[in-house]
């Protein structure tokens, strides 16, 4: 599955791709399998992915490690590219399916040599044969309908007139051979002069463009003096504007020290007025409460009388008179003090507005710089282009373009009217030719019909000789298969059989059948079946599965055994395993094993693997290294 994306079972559809998935212990959507191998000492491998009822997810196939191409049907045909060979082979001459080891012999009599035929695609020969008689048949209606139409064509055409149309039209070749040759120099004359008037239109179109823009460009210029002239009245030069702006940056910042000392004075008043404002309200509530008060003075702690306390309301009041002028006093200057913040104020913003307008100033004056740099360029470009036009004048002459348009008219009206004759003549030699054309057809024809009839004829005859050599072929190609097959077996039985009764090993043909036979040592041929022991019969399927293996695919040489040791007693389980061990290696590269023979443990020269599984607590199945290759 893993080199071709199916296998036996999976193939007669005795199972499906589900059926492969793990069900047990635990179930699972998904499974994968990856098969690296080494051709020509590249590594190459393929990776299979299978969803539950998806079917195949991923097929891969990398090459050194990149990846070549996806898709289980080109990952197949990459498979059998590079291992040369393709499923059915593999399964029937490399691959020996569980208990099928002894596959050919339980191929019924009478049957073997279609299924190897088949094998060997010998069967597409008969196949062959059998189309070839269908075919020669229906040669034989098309050759009887082919002689009718000869005898109808041999009484109504007239053949002899082929001469004098050919002679006509022949003169006319000439005479447009003669119109060609003056057209081409024609032609030659005009592409000439189309190319100079061409030239000479440009240049007079480059003249007129340059002028255009050099009127264009002396308008800039113009406008660009108006503009700056327009503006240098109004405006200061900028050593002025600089003069202005330093005056007025000085006057904006000895305004803003002088108000921010006005403020600061106003609020420092301000505060003095609110202290002052506190005392005055604190002492006009002690003199409210010297009136009603008794006992104890509450400024010095003596006896309260009433002399003691008209005096002391008599000095609190003038204190209080004092403060209150003094506050009166206090509030004028606030009054003049915010005037003064207001006025510098108001003056700030002024100057302010004084230097936008020298911002405003600037712009214009950097703009008027800018239109005078500019002027001083475009003034370079006009003279670029006035040096530019004076070399087009010389070069663009506008009379010289009028003569050559008119010599190109005359030559043009020349060609068309040559043209003209040149298509009359075309169209009278066409129609000759196709005159001639069906002359010549219809006697091409007469003819093709008699040779098809005598080739009709002669390929009737080489089929009957094919349908021959398709019987011999097949007799053939078994005789080669059988000689390779017994030519190998014949090599490799002295390896795989050590004994002395059986000398040699072959692939018989009785009745029509093929038959598996050993040699005797007296030199008589016995077959395997129902003569051979276990262990007898064993080494000469394995020696005919090698056989097939070898000459079926050379390129390959692997042998895969599933389950070899069915129907085998000791000895035959012995003898394959000693094969498998000391043997096989000199026939074959590489060999896979798989059964639940135990015994056969002895026969593993390289990697061996056991597969176990606890059912009692129903574990997965795990995968032990038991050995591995002896450097």
């Amino acid at each position: 599955f893993g080199l071709f994306g199916t296998f036996p079972n999976l193939k007669a559809k005795k199972l499906s791709l589900d059926d492969v998935i793990m069900k047990r212990p635990q179930r699972r959507d998904e499974a994968e399998v990856e098969v690296v191998f080494e051709v020509d000492g590249e590594e190459f491998s393929v990776k299979r992915r299978i969803g539950r009822g998806k079917g195949t997810t991923l097929a891969e196939f990398r090459r050194n490690g990149s990846l070549v191409d996806v898709g289980a049907t080109r990952v197949t045909e990459l498979v059998q590219k590079y291992l040369k060979v393709d499923y059915e082979l593999f399964a029937r001459a490399v691959y020996a399916e569980q208990n099928g080891l002894d596959y050919f012999l339980e191929i019924p009599k009478g049957q073997r040599m279609k299924r190897i035929d088949n094998l060997l695609r010998i069967d597409r020969f008969e196949k062959a044969r059998a189309s070839t008689i269908t075919v020669s048949n229906r040669l034989k209606d098309i050759s009887s309908e082919r002689k009718r139409m000869v005898q109808e064509m041999e009484s109504r055409e007239d053949f002899t007139r082929i001469g004098e149309i050919e002679n006509e039209i022949l003169e006319l070749r000439k005479t447009l051979e003669r119109f060609e040759t003056e057209l081409v120099e024609l032609e030659k004359k005009k592409e000439t002069l189309e190319k100079n008037l061409s030239e000479m239109r440009e240049k007079v179109m480059e003249l007129r463009s340059k002028r255009d823009e050099r009127n264009r460009l002396f308008g800039s210029i113009t406008s660009l003096r108006e503009e700056i002239e327009s503006l240098g009245k109004n405006l200061p030069s900028t050593s002025e504007l600089q003069e202005r702006e330093k005056t007025l940056m000085d006057t904006i910042k000895s305004l803003e020290e002088s108000f921010e000392r006005a403020r600061e004075r106003m609020r420092e008043i301000e505060k003095e007025t609110h202290l002052l404002k506190a005392r005055s309200d604190d002492l006009r509530e002690k003199i409210s409460n010297l009136e009603s008060i008794k006992g104890a003075c509450p400024f010095c702690g003596r006896e309260l009388t009433e002399e003691h306390r008209e005096r002391l309301v008599r000095e609190k009041s003038e204190e209080l008179q004092k403060l209150e002028k003094e506050y009166n006093s206090l509030q004028e200057k606030v009054m003049e003090k915010r005037k003064d913040v207001e006025r510098l104020e108001i003056e700030l913003r002024e100057k302010r507005k004084e230097e936008n307008q020298i911002e405003i100033l600037k712009v214009q004056v950097s703009s008027l710089e800018k239109k005078r740099e500019r002027i001083l360029v475009l003034e370079a470009e006009l003279k670029n282009l006035d040096t530019l036009i004076s070399n087009l004048k010389e070069k663009a002459n506008e009379k010289m373009v009028e003569k050559l348009q008119q010599e190109f008219q005359v030559l043009i009206k020349r060609i068309s009217d040559l043209r003209g004759e040149k298509g009359k003549i075309e169209l009278l030699k066409k129609e000759r030719e196709e005159q001639l054309k069906g002359l010549k057809e219809r006697k091409e024809q007469f003819e093709r019909y008699k040779k098809e009839i005598a080739k009709i004829e002669s390929i009737i005859e080489d089929l009957n000789r094919f349908q021959k050599a398709l019987s011999e072929t097949q007799i053939s190609l078994r005789r080669e298969f059988v000689q390779a097959v017994n030519s190998t077996m014949a090599e490799i039985w002295e390896n795989l059989y050590p004994y002395e009764d059986y000398t040699s090993i072959r692939l018989g043909i009785r009745e029509g059948d093929y038959i598996l036979e050993m040699q005797e040592s007296g030199g008589g041929w016995v077959p395997v079946e129902g003569i051979a022991s276990g262990g007898e019969r064993t080494t000469a399927v394995l020696a005919l599965r090698i056989a097939f293996s070898l000459v079926l695919a050379p390129n390959l040489r692997w042998l895969v055994l599933d389950e070899p040791t069915h129907n085998l007693d000791t000895r035959g389980v012995e003898d394959l395993a000693r094969i498998l061990r000391t043997e096989i290696t000199t026939f074959i590269e590489q060999v896979f094993l798989i059964t639940h023979d135990e015994k056969l443990e002895d026969a593993v020269t390289g990697y061996l693997y056991r597969l176990e599984r606890d059912k009692g607590k129903n574990e997965p199945t795990r995968v032990i290294k038991v050995s591995v290759p002896v450097p």
